[in-house]
């Protein structure tokens, strides 16, 4: 197929036609555009002319192959494509259009014809006529149809409006073409559906046209129909007396269709009209108002009204006239360091604005205003510029008037680079060096926060914020050469001497720092009786100096961290930040003498700390776990989890050390944010336990109980009274735990996370370490104790009033208190003992009696084995098998099953390009908190709502049955 090729043509009836390839080698185009297409004819017929006069069609029959490079010489345009694999090509209406293939490849084309083609249709059909084209279809006949569908649509206005003229024409050419052959005598009429006829027998016999409206045949000679235009030619043996004339529609309905379209049309017709007035008034140079022609353009957008050629061109001033708007006065409210905004300069800038005053629209009279303001005042810097260069006077004066016009200059947001801004520029900068203020590095040193991220940037070495304020050398340089060859004023010379001084001066400092740096055990006194000298040269910024601001900052964070450590200061410190800073003291060669005097203070502080941390994992944690100590102490973040309805797998830990094991400790700076944490944690507990309550009563074993088995033996089963979690009772591993519960209560191993010590204990071990209160270990401990607290009291009074008034809003009161009890992980004798035969089990759990006997069947299977090693891995399946169904329920969950979308992750961009946060609507939100975070969307039309799982009651298994999700508020109205 290489070069097989095609011949100039155009698509049949001139309508679009789309190319799709979809593989192979690449197909070159050749195109000639409409408003070339009639030298296109002539230009062919005067190669052709003898085939021409044969052949009238000629440029139909898709067989004349001519060279672009002719074309292009005859004046026509000829543009060309290389379509490739995947790639679209459209031709627009009478756009002819050759081309080949550079090899084998396989192409799909189709035409296509949208409501804007109907012009080009009737053109096209009038050039089949008069050449003798065999139509493909018959374009009357198409009128027709869509005249027929659109009065049975009567609220298609914009069709309507642009099927109107054509039908307009029709009525008109038909009604004129009966009346004349009337006068010549043709009184015969039948009414005939050309729809019936095959398109071959109702044909013109002169022009081939293929006929729908009328048609006129000889009754005495039966032979071929013509059209109304060629009558004369039909019989010339007959006179017209012997014609009859075949109508599909009579005058009369022409009529009817017209005054009904009319009606429809009539909103669209009037704003055609305003719109061809718009333009009238542009053409007449009476520049109308932009803003007029925008609003009656926005209103046939809202109002779907059609586009037609007078509306586009209407479009096209108002696009030229707001891009000429944007380029003047967008630019001044961008910024001059936008790498996508290129700034006008002055000259530009006035030819615009001139542009604008004489082009076809007219903005409004402030805008004009504004633009011509905007050029007085870039004359007037200019001329300003030129006159203060010129001049002679004192440096204070002309630095201020040059701040000044810089300041003129990035107001108005001009480009004048060429009219002496970087002249100012490099000139106030000059100035701005030499009055500068030296930095102190005592005040340097006060700037920096002492908290633990700056001083592990310090660490690595890396230069203060304040350096970013430092000159450099080549810096000061450029600008000396500057001054010499700019011929700076006799009054700068000062400060150009002053400035060489100065830079001999931070020579020598340089190399004093350098020196210091070559020796071996240098003293922190020793560096800041150093840095004492040198500091008047701090502000240049080169590798010594530098390195010696370094180290007087670095050693004087690591010395103020490590006071910390023992007092009270603006840091919490914790085990972390004592390993750091032993690690510290050998980074810095000022602090190596210091090493030995504060490092046996760094090593107490963090064996003090360590044996804390010990007495704590020893008195929360089971020696074989699942859990961290932070997630015991930190409470549940998995309950949004559970309540959604997904299965979380579990796995014991292994052997950690302190820093690891409390590693999410550290990802809090002080306590209160920490505190905050436990707040968002604790808070909306109870409520989402309750949810989760609910979801696990619905399910059954194989989806509560972590072997997955159907079955259930004797008919026994555990349930867990916090999550309500059914399981086998010889699934269940006894521990140490359980004698901390009330009798018959059992607590599943997602709910029973640590040993669950006394209160009593928490309180004596935070007083034994009472002297490391003021670290983030101590203070995580101390809020689960005060919490702890605030809850025993609470239901040590609701159990003691429950006894005496045994109503429902008591037990329910009751049963949140046990929901925060049960979940934290410590307990109270006292409330062990009001628990033992409280009412409140008898009504409210019942089944604790047969729960106990299963769970003294588990202890004494506990006691005859001498070793009982926990499950390794618990709810190893994530999830039951996927439902294939298709999902219009709009989630925020990702296609993949074990990938949630977490709550701090973003729906989309605005308009702006900030991120939409997405917020639940529910009226009463639960909050939940976790890892992840499912949401749901609303299918409703008007709401497209977002919420929580949790808060609507739904979970992963209720939304993969459910096709359409609603709102409880969209529920209600259908």
């Amino acid at each position: 197929m290489c070069f097989s090729s095609f011949c100039w043509h155009v698509e049949d009836h001139w309508t679009y036609s789309v190319n799709y390839q979809h593989t192979g080698a690449a197909k070159v185009w050749y195109g000639v555009a409409e408003q070339h297409a009639d030298q296109m004819d002539k230009f062919t017929k005067q190669l052709c002319p003898e085939v021409a006069r044969l052949h009238p069609d000629l440029n139909h029959h898709m067989t004349a192959m001519i060279d672009p490079n002719m074309l292009r010489a005859a004046g026509i345009a000829v543009f060309t494509v290389h379509q490739e694999p995947g790639e679209f090509v459209i031709t627009l209406p009478r756009a002819y259009h050759s081309g080949f293939n550079t090899g084998f490849n396989v192409n799909e084309a189709v035409n296509f014809a949208p409501i804007e083609w109907l012009r080009h249709g009737y053109l096209c059909s009038k050039q089949y006529a008069r050449v003798g084209r065999q139509c493909v279809f018959a374009f009357d006949e198409l009128i027709m149809r869509m005249v027929e569908t659109l009065l049975q649509h009567k609220w298609k206005r914009a069709e309507s409006a642009q099927v109107l003229p054509l039908l307009t024409k029709t009525a008109r050419r038909e009604t004129a073409g009966r009346q004349r052959l009337a006068k010549l005598g043709v009184k015969k009429l039948n009414h005939l559906k050309f729809e019936t006829v095959k398109d071959d027998h109702r044909s013109c016999g002169r022009c081939a046209t293929t006929l729908f409206h009328s048609s006129v045949e000889c009754t005495k000679h039966p032979g071929p129909q013509v059209c109304m235009e060629h009558v004369g030619q039909l019989c010339l043996e007959c006179s017209p007396k012997n014609f009859v004339l075949n109508f599909r529609y009579s005058n009369e309905a022409f009529g009817d269709m017209l005054k009904k379209l009319e009606q429809m049309a009539g909103v669209a017709l009037t704003w055609l009209e305003k719109i061809n007035k718009f333009n009238k008034e542009i053409k007449l140079k009476n520049q109308p108002l932009l803003e007029s022609a925008q609003r009656l353009i926005d209103e046939g957008e809202i109002r779907k009204l059609p586009v037609t050629r007078e509306v586009a061109l209407l479009k096209h001033h108002i696009d030229n006239t707001r891009n000429l708007v944007a380029m003047i006065y967008n630019s001044q409210g961008s910024a001059r360091g936008s790498k996508s905004f290129k700034m006008l300069d002055p000259d530009q800038l006035e030819t615009y604005v001139c542009q604008l005053n004489s082009g076809p629209l007219r903005p409004s009279s402030q805008l004009l205003e504004v633009g011509g303001e905007r050029v007085r005042r870039a004359l007037a810097w200019i001329k300003d510029v030129k006159e203060l260069r010129t001049s002679e006077t004192i440096p204070e004066k002309f630095e201020r008037e040059a701040r000044s016009l810089l300041k003129e200059a990035d107001n108005l947001v001009l480009n004048f680079s060429a009219f002496g801004y970087d002249y100012l520029s490099n000139t106030k900068k000059i100035d701005q060096w030499g009055h500068s203020e030296h930095c102190d590095e005592l005040q340097l040193v006060t700037k920096i926060d002492l908290n633990f991220a700056n001083m592990q940037s310090l660490m690595k070495y890396m230069d203060p914020k304040v350096q970013s304020e430092l000159f450099k050398k080549k810096e000061i340089l450029k600008h000396l050469q500057y001054s010499k060859q700019c011929g700076v004023f006799k009054s700068h010379q000062p400060t150009i001497i002053s400035m060489t001084k100065q830079l001999e001066e931070a020579k020598d400092a340089e190399k004093k720092c350098e020196k210091f740096f070559s020796k071996i055990g240098v003293s922190r006194a020793e560096a800041m009786e150093l840095w004492a000298q040198v500091r008047k040269s701090s502000w240049l910024d080169c590798e010594w100096i530098n390195r010696m601001r370094r180290e007087v900052c670095y050693s004087e964070c690591v010395r103020r961290l490590t006071l910390c450590l023992v007092d009270k200061g603006p840091v919490e410190p914790n085990l972390r930040m004592a390993n750091d800073l032993d690690k510290a003291f050998k980074c810095s060669i000022v602090l190596q003498s210091e090493v030995q005097f504060h490092g046996s203070r760094i090593a107490a502080f963090r064996t003090k700390v360590e044996q804390f941390v010990n007495r704590v994992q020893s008195l929360f944690m089971h020696e074989s776990t699942y859990y961290s100590l932070y997630d015991i102490i930190g409470g549940r973040e998995d309950v949004s989890d559970l309540a959604e309805g997904k299965i979380l797998p579990l796995s014991l830990q292994t052997y950690k050390t302190h820093i690891t094991e409390l590693e999410s400790f550290y990802q809090y700076n002080y306590s209160a944010q920490l505190y905050r944490h436990f707040e968002l944690v604790y808070g909306p507990l109870v409520d989402l336990l309750k949810v989760v309550q609910k979801v696990n009563s619905g399910r059954e074993f194989h989806m509560t109980c972590h072997c997955g088995r159907y079955q259930v033996i004797d008919g026994s089963a555990l349930t867990c009274f916090l999550c309500r979690s059914t399981f086998h009772p010889q699934c269940v591993r006894w521990n140490s735990t359980q004698k901390t519960l009330p009798t018959g209560i059992f607590l599943c191993q997602r709910c029973q996370r640590g040993k669950r010590p006394a209160i009593g204990q928490v309180v004596g071990l935070l007083d034994e370490f009472d002297y490391l209160a003021h670290t983030l270990e101590h203070r995580a401990v101390q809020w689960l104790r005060n919490y702890a607290l605030t809850v025993c009291h609470k239901l040590g009074a609701a159990l003691i009033r429950s006894r005496k008034v045994q109503t429902y809003e008591e037990f329910a009161q009751v049963t949140d208190l046990l929901l925060k009890y049960f979940s934290m992980e410590c307990y109270s004798p006292r409330i062990q003992s009001l628990l033992e035969n409280h009412p409140y089990f008898d009504r409210m759990w019942p089944m604790r009696k047969q729960a106990q006997q299963h769970l003294d069947e588990a202890y004494t299977k506990f006691e005859k084995a001498k070793e009982w090693a926990p499950f390794e891995k618990l709810w190893e399946r994530t999830f039951p098998p996927v439902d294939r169904r298709k999902k219009s329920a709009k989630t925020a969950e990702s296609d993949d099953e074990d990938s949630y979308e977490s709550e701090d992750e973003f729906e989309g961009m605005d308009d702006f390009g900030f991120p939409i946060i997405r917020m639940c609507q529910h009226k009463r939100c639960l909050k939940p908190f976790g890892n992840s975070v499912g949401w749901v969307q609303c299918n409703g039309k008007s709401c497209k709502k977002w919420f929580h799982y949790v808060c609507v009651d739904v979970t992963i298994y209720t939304l993969k049955k459910i096709m359409n999700w609603f709102c409880p508020s969209c529920h209600k109205r259908k």
